[in-house]
């Protein structure tokens, strides 16, 4: 095989690949949700929720600001120290999904946590309530 024949199905495959790995299910979105949370990078979380309108998207904003500076001095026993995601229901119809997350906190007690998702543009957004 010649390097051009090589350097093109190369090509090809790395759009492919790209295409693949845009699509995300509720679970991937819920997934990154939850890696956000556990380090107490809640800024982070605006890129994957669904807000109705720019005053609740703003209202979030300065939500999760103010949980980011208390993160690092708050209580160990009370943040999120690890997660298993244990449910995910899709309703493609109504481009609607639920995923349930079981965080582990640092106390090592643990809480059921089920996060609703809205399907907007294509894309799985988790519905923030600031």
């Amino acid at each position: 095989m010649t390097m051009k024949k090589y350097l093109i199905i190369l090509v090809i495959l790395t759009g492919v690949l790209t295409s693949c790995s845009r699509f995300q299910s509720p679970k991937d979105v819920v997934e990154k949700t939850a890696k956000c949370m556990v380090k107490g990078k809640f800024k982070e979380l605006v890129k994957y929720a669904y807000f109705e309108d720019d005053k609740h998207k703003q209202e979030f904003i300065e939500s999760v600001e103010e949980a980011e500076e208390m993160y690092d001095s708050s209580d160990k026993d009370e943040i999120f120290k690890s997660f298993e995601i244990i449910d995910e229901e899709i309703d493609e119809e109504e481009a609607k999904a639920e995923v349930t997350v079981e965080f582990t906190m640092g106390d090592g007690d643990t809480k059921d946590i089920s996060f609703k998702l809205k399907k907007q543009n294509g894309k799985w957004k988790v519905i923030m309530k600031s």
